[in-house]
């Protein structure tokens, strides 16, 4: 293990790696009207900045695990910063969409690597009772990033260009780099993993349609090429499974549902990331709409989302010495679903939006926490994976789907009674966690 300096070291190194990651994101949509009167394009044709960015995220999604086996976790996350420079260089200095589209593909390459493998990294160094505090010190930049990078947007338009934001990157990123190549330790020896091309190509082309599906029902509701994807997506999950099942060694592993805690975890994961991807998303519609407050107040209450979150690692450091994950994920459970309540049914705005950042970031603490914990270190690689895809995936479904009912015109109220299935499922799925006739209170990782 690495002595606490170390860890602390790298903790912050991942987490500013992450954050130019996030804060990348929260911009890119902001950019896009900039870019089509730029380039003489259309918002349309500008638009296809997303789908760069989340074909990149589909070429790498399936390859996290697989990659950090058989190259080690330090060299994937070399890699990813690498990508990411890159990436930044070439939206900041592009003279025509190719080269701009070129970049955000490169940012999709680096953004479903560094999160798992920077995650992974710190895991392999540190004790299972110091999980949540180094979860809780990465999550930050994940609150902070998209609080930032609006702002910033918006003064770096006005006053100069769009340009500068991919260029703040630059010195953050080659910093990652230049720390993770000094100071990081070698990776520990893995095993020689196979690589399994027919299941690889299967999984690429699957989660290209779930992403184009998604993007296509965000920009039409009554899409056809989104209902065609997302039939497609059905079908193509089917071959991928099947396919991959033979070959447990490649870059991912099915085996890991064998275990009954792993299985009510990720369903936990999944629909946890669901709900705070789509309420993130209807909140500032509902602001700005249904209580017709203005954008630039919108915007203020967004914020205190992300004051809570900030609050959470001293609630981390404080309950952590007394409470295990599922109990945090629990009280999150029920914290959000009471906030939620309050949101959307009293004129009382500032208290629900900093209860919400808190758990929010709590989940995402306790919630990557409790993984590493239910699974074997031989493991580790596959969950990150797992991680990514339910970050990826699930809450950019939830976050399409709040914005597609909402412009559909459904009701608030039964937008979120709709909302409220998912929070239910995470309580229901952690609680599980608690039966004593899985020998869920065994604390010994499973060998699968």
């Amino acid at each position: 293990m690495s002595s606490p300096h170390r860890v602390g070291l790298l903790s912050w190194v991942v987490a500013l790696a992450l954050f130019t990651d996030n804060f990348d994101a929260s911009v890119v949509n902001l950019i896009l009207p900039m870019l089509a009167k730029e380039f003489s394009l259309t918002l349309n044709q500008a638009g296809n900045a997303l789908i760069a960015y989340y074909t990149g995220v589909a070429f790498t999604l399936p390859l996290g695990s697989f990659l950090s086996n058989k190259y080690g976790t330090k060299n994937c996350f070399i890699l990813a910063c690498l990508f990411f420079l890159a990436g930044s260089l070439l939206c900041g200095f592009a003279y025509s969409l190719f080269l701009f589209l070129l970049g955000r593909f490169l940012h999709g390459l680096s953004s479903s690597l560094l999160v798992p493998v920077g995650r992974n990294l710190l895991i392999e160094r540190i004790e299972k009772n110091h999980y949540l505090n180094v979860m809780s010190i990465i999550t930050i930049p994940a609150l902070i990033g998209p609080l930032v990078g609006p702002l910033l947007m918006g003064f770096l338009s006005e006053n100069h260009t769009w340009r500068y934001i991919f260029f703040i990157n630059i010195p953050m990123v080659t910093f990652c780099t230049l720390i993770a190549i000094k100071v990081y330790p070698v990776s520990k020896d893995t095993p020689t993993v196979s690589f399994f091309l027919t299941g690889y190509i299967y999984l690429l082309v699957l989660f290209l349609m779930i992403f184009l599906a998604l993007h296509s029902a965000g920009v039409k509701f009554q899409s056809v090429f989104s209902f065609a994807s997302i039939v497609f997506f059905v079908l193509m999950l089917g071959f991928s499974f099947s396919y991959v099942r033979m070959k447990t060694s490649s870059f991912i592993d099915l085996s890991v549902f064998r275990s009954r805690k792993f299985t009510f975890w990720f369903i936990m994961l999944c629909s946890g990331r669901f709900f705070y991807g789509a309420i993130l998303a209807l909140i500032p519609f509902y602001l700005h709409y249904c209580m017709h407050l203005t954008l630039s107040n919108a915007s203020y209450l967004m914020s205190l989302i992300a004051v809570g979150g900030l609050l959470s690692k001293p609630v981390v450091r404080f309950l952590n010495s007394f409470l295990s994950c599922e109990f945090f994920i629990l009280l999150t459970c029920i914290l959000s679903g009471a906030s939620y309540v309050v949101l959307f049914t009293i004129d009382f705005y500032a208290a629900p939006m900093i209860v919400l950042g808190l758990c929010r970031s709590l989940f995402m603490t306790s919630s990557n926490a409790m993984g590493y914990m239910v699974l074997d270190s031989s493991k580790y690689n596959s969950l990150s994976t797992y991680i990514a895809v339910a970050q990826q995936i699930f809450q950019g479904a939830g976050t399409t789907l709040a914005v597609v009912m909402f412009a559909a015109g459904i009701e608030i109220h039964n937008i979120t009674a709709v909302l409220f299935i998912p929070l239910l499922i995470t309580g229901i799925s952690v609680t599980f966690f608690f039966i004593k006739k899985f020998n869920l209170y065994n604390t010994t990782p499973e060998k699968l």
